[in-house]
């Protein structure tokens, strides 16, 4: 069959707009979307004291191979409230001591980590002195006693690591271990000194009492 010149041309000049329109169409065909195959926690064990936080992260394997953090429509949870609690971004707070498994859900998927949590350690948060106001006459003594209140509530008498001192070592001295010993009339202040506190106590030396020695 003849074709008119005029025709040819059209034809030549058809074709690759067709085959761009084609390539162009191609390359708007959506990919299926992908899905969430696996969920992970991390970390997946933590240790820390009571009244301290941890954050764990919900982790998603995809469909494509690619994994990335899920930042929401997770679900998270505490087996054991009473060691320890989580909120609903993942961030898990210590209550007191005890194991509890953190769980996250997501996209019908579940995944844990176990968490720990440890005593919190114990600090000394004041120090006092007893008696707070002794007298004893000049020669005797007095033993004095310096007691911790701990960040746990407690108390305690504090048997080492405390610094003894007498404002006025001529009405009494003090020893190493909180004796006090009156050396003549008068009043001194005696300090104990222990994990950055101190505390104090008003000792009032009296004069000894005169005896007949003899007769």
């Amino acid at each position: 069959m003849n074709v008119p010149r005029s025709c040819v041309r059209l034809i030549s000049l058809a074709v690759p707009i067709a085959l761009i329109f084609v390539t162009g169409c191609g390359s708007s065909i959506p990919t299926p979307d992908t899905t969430v195959t696996a969920v992970s926690v991390s970390p997946t064990t933590a240790s820390i004291a009571s009244g301290a936080t941890q954050q764990f992260t919900a982790n998603a394997t995809y469909s494509d191979g690619a994994t990335g953090a899920l930042t929401s429509g997770v679900t998270w949870t505490s087996s054991n409230t009473a060691a320890a609690t989580v909120g609903s971004t993942g961030l898990a707070t210590a209550v007191a001591a005890g194991t509890t498994t953190i769980k996250a859900a997501a996209d019908g998927f579940t995944a844990t980590a176990t968490l720990t949590v440890t005593a919190a350690a114990v600090t000394v948060t004041s120090i006092s002195v007893s008696p707070s106001s002794p007298s004893i006459a000049a020669g005797a003594t007095q033993q004095f006693t310096a007691t911790a209140t701990y960040s746990d509530g407690t108390t305690g008498a504090l048997a080492t690591g405390v610094t003894w001192t007498s404002s006025n070592t001529a009405a009494a001295t003090v020893s190493s271990t909180g004796l006090a010993t009156g050396v003549a009339a008068g009043t001194s202040t005696i300090k104990a000194a222990a994990d950055g506190f101190t505390a104090t106590a008003t000792l009032t030396v009296t004069a000894a009492a005169v005896t007949v020695t003899s007769i």
